[in-house]
């Protein structure tokens, strides 16, 4: 995956890694917006995460995280600070 100049600060201002990324958006809920798709680490992420073996310290601070991307370009990592699917 290609990640933007911006997606590559954010990550640092929010401490996530190349491997946070590509867990949210291996597991995570996906949907389009705006052009885009949202890959969102839900409860359910979660679950499916532990059950095929990463550990619960890695997969359960990545609740509430989405990563917005287009392709394999990398847009944006946060947390969720309200209801993204409408």
């Amino acid at each position: 995956m290609i990640y933007t100049h911006h997606a590559e600060t954010r990550m640092r201002q929010r401490s996530f890694n190349s491997l946070d990324v590509e867990l949210i958006v291996g597991f995570g809920k996906k949907f389009w917006k705006h052009g885009s798709q949202i890959a969102i680490c839900n409860k359910k992420a979660v679950q499916k995460m532990v059950s095929t073996g990463i550990s619960p310290k890695i997969a359960e601070p990545l609740r509430g995280a989405y990563v917005v991307f287009c392709d394999d370009i990398i847009v944006t990592v946060a947390y969720c600070s309200k209801r993204l699917m409408t």
